[in-house]
């Protein structure tokens, strides 16, 4: 398997944005960079909060910003009030985990790295 990656439409109360989110069926939750949290920001959020996150090999957590949104769509399917984990040092403008996946019914294609419905 390789990298699968795929626009997403996330949609606030001011606007829409289109980012290059990458598929990542490890990955509990979904995130997005910091280095585009003021554009998200920019589109406006339903709501903010800290929440502790796992730090991956350490027991130890840290505290970092959740933003909820409006919508998410991802290959026609939309996603009510997805939520978004700001976080630094990811490659991708944001990274789709597992959950979104199974509540929107979406598979992937292990030979071609295709996602679908």
């Amino acid at each position: 398997m390789g990298i699968i990656t795929d626009t997403v439409e996330v949609t606030g109360v001011r606007g829409t944005i289109k980012v290059e989110a990458l598929i990542d069926t490890g990955a509990e939750g979904n995130y997005i960079n910091e280095l585009l949290a003021d554009r998200f920001e920019e589109i406006g959020v339903l709501r903010f909060y800290d929440t502790e996150v796992s730090i991956a090999g350490s027991r130890e957590k840290e505290i970092k910003t959740a933003f909820v949104f409006k919508e998410l769509k991802l290959l026609e399917t939309r996603l009510v009030e997805p939520e978004f984990i700001v976080f630094d040092g990811i490659d991708y403008d944001a990274v789709i985990g597992v959950e979104v996946l199974q509540t929107l019914g979406l598979s992937i294609d292990m030979r071609s790295d295709k996602l679908f419905l």
